[in-house]
């Protein structure tokens, strides 16, 4: 069984992303959305206090457990603010740029897949994750 990490803003597509990826593998991972790299991003986006050391535990906690898959989702800022209108652009971007900066640097998780939901189809990304989880050869794309 995987631990599947699904992160991104807000209309990155990670639900709808979830869903599919979910009836794929027949329902058999623990999906979650959004874990370490938002509690960073939007603590730091809000100026709430973060404590990366609790982060930091919570991952290397998950990861004697299980095997985990990171997928960040990105997005281009026009996708974003046609799928996202209520939300402010500058937050969507800072909070996407704050994701990819604990995703890259602080994650414990170094298994990811990184994706663009407006360049792939929702076809593609579910098969790159499924692939991903199968063991399968994959492009990564940042």
């Amino acid at each position: 069984m995987w631990f599947v990490v699904f992160e991104g803003v807000d209309g990155s597509g990670k639900s709808t992303l979830e869903r599919e990826v979910a009836r794929a593998r027949n329902f058999e991972d623990l999906h979650v959305h959004r874990s370490t790299p938002s509690q960073y991003a939007y603590g730091k986006l809000y100026g709430r206090s973060v404590d990366k050391l609790a982060l930091y535990q919570f991952e290397l906690g998950v990861l004697t457990g299980c095997s985990v898959l990171l997928v960040v989702l990105t997005c281009a800022p026009k996708v974003l603010v046609e799928r996202r209108p209520e939300i402010k652009l500058s937050e969507l971007l800072e909070a996407q740029v704050l994701i990819a900066e604990y995703a890259l640097k602080r994650c414990q998780w170094r298994n990811q897949l990184w994706l663009s939901t407006d360049e792939l189809s929702l076809q593609e990304c579910a098969e790159q994750v499924v692939a991903r989880l199968r063991g399968g050869t994959v492009s990564e794309s940042i």
